[in-house]
């Protein structure tokens, strides 16, 4: 009689306060197989808070300080803050997956933060060429957009394929290719990123990766026109004389001569560029069932009434070990948009990141109604931050429909594991 194929996975939301850092290792069996780990999202409002907490991944979960495969959501302070820390120590990253902003989108982003280390600066005014520098294999880029009704096949029916040698390739790539001289990238951009060969692909989201032949990964992000962005290009460009924009993101003295052209469109950019998020969701492949718990390294939390808290907690299902990671998204902005691109797989899900930390105006409770109950909702927000972040709304909405939320801050972080057994 033929074995049945099994995996394990965990997946751990981190310590990032007010923030987001996950991630993820997916093991075949027996404990000895092929493994996949990977990385959503890496920051933190407080560099000490992230710092540590990627310490202790790199000390306890991470094997041989090498990641398969790292997504960056999008490029805000909280979000990627701790990468300089992630990547150092001579960390190994096969690909890096993120969204394509324009140069003058990245200035906005260097203009919105002040007081950043040199490298963030660095990385917003060439993120390729940052990340390349590093120990980094491949950077994947996602120019935005999709058609609506893409609903993608769905996971189930995709039979499970073990890689069946060590040397064997863990990652296939299943998504539509841009040329890099594509009207999508910027000039300042289309030289560097041709030279770069191999070492850069330019992707849209149609499509999907599978890691290890078991686990299949969808992404989605929008194409948005940044509000106000044509008259700041024309204020910057005024300033410019003849410094390229990656060269102002650089330098300090050349920012602060920006300042005016910044404080016209300032009121409107944060929403924009939370929603240039990459949306991850994640699920096994073929047809299968897990049984899985998950539980808080703390047993009990004081700080909020409302909170689903305990040691921990278990369930069996089939076909449901989906998770949905959202980044900042707004889910008012399009919904459907998302709905369509993951119609064949949300009813697969057991775990969403709530978008934005909880902030009540990027939610929408439609996404809901398109999970089955009960699943688990996890917030990533500081304790007592500046935004009211988690909003009770928010929170409410969830338990109300059967759902248990729960929060990682920097006290106290989520874990998920569970084992899958293909039938």
């Amino acid at each position: 009689m033929n074995r049945r194929l099994k995996a394990t996975a965990t997946f751990i939301f981190h310590k990032a306060g007010q923030g987001l850092f996950y991630s993820g290792t997916i093991r075949v069996s027996p404990p000895r197989g092929p493994r996949f780990d990977f990385v959503y999202d890496c920051g933190s409002q407080k560099r000490e808070i992230i710092e540590e907490a990627v310490s202790n991944y790199k000390r306890a979960f991470l094997r041989d300080n090498h990641i398969d495969m790292l997504v960056i959501s999008h490029l805000h302070k909280d979000h990627v803050s701790g990468l300089d820390k992630l990547l150092n120590d001579n960390t190994r990253v096969d690909y890096v997956f993120l969204p394509y902003l324009l140069p003058v989108e990245r200035l906005i982003l260097a203009l919105m933060y002040q007081n950043m280390p040199h490298w963030y600066y660095e990385f917003i005014a060439d993120p390729v060429a940052h990340l390349l520098k590093h120990n980094v294999g491949t950077v994947v880029l996602f120019v935005g957009g999709g058609g609506k009704g893409e609903g993608g096949i769905p996971p189930e029916n995709t039979p499970p394929e073990p890689p069946k040698g060590r040397n064997e390739k863990k990652l296939d790539i299943k998504l539509e290719e841009i040329p890099k001289s594509d009207r999508f990238i910027d000039e300042e951009d289309r030289d560097a990123y041709i030279s770069y060969g191999d070492r850069l692909l330019v992707k849209a989201h149609h499509g999907y990766i599978i890691a290890l032949g078991l686990w299949i990964f969808r992404f989605f992000n929008y194409k948005l026109p940044v509000a106000s962005l044509s008259n700041f290009e024309q204020c910057v460009k005024s300033i410019l004389n003849g410094n390229s924009i990656k060269d102002v993101i650089q330098k300090e003295t050349l920012r602060s001569n920006l300042k005016s052209c910044y404080d016209q469109v300032k009121r409107n950019l944060r929403n924009d560029f939370n929603n240039t998020s990459l949306l991850l969701y994640h699920t096994p492949v073929g047809r299968y069932h897990s049984e899985k718990f998950w539980y808080s390294d703390k047993c009990c939390c004081s700080c909020c009434p409302h909170c689903h808290w305990s040691c921990i907690e278990y369930l069996r299902y089939e076909n449901r070990f989906g998770q949905f990671l959202t980044g900042d998204i707004n889910l008012n902005h399009d919904y459907d948009q998302i709905h369509n691109h993951y119609r064949n797989y949300l009813h697969h899900t057991f775990a969403v990141l709530v978008p934005h930390h909880g902030a009540k105006k990027n939610w929408n409770r439609r996404l809901i109604d398109d999970v089955p109950d009960p699943s688990i909702w996890i917030v990533s927000a500081g304790l007592s931050n500046q935004y009211g972040h988690p909003r009770p709304l928010v929170i409410y909405d969830i338990l109300r429909s059967g759902h248990m939320f729960y929060w990682a801050n920097e006290l106290q972080e989520i874990f998920i594991k569970g084992g899958v057994e293909w039938q």
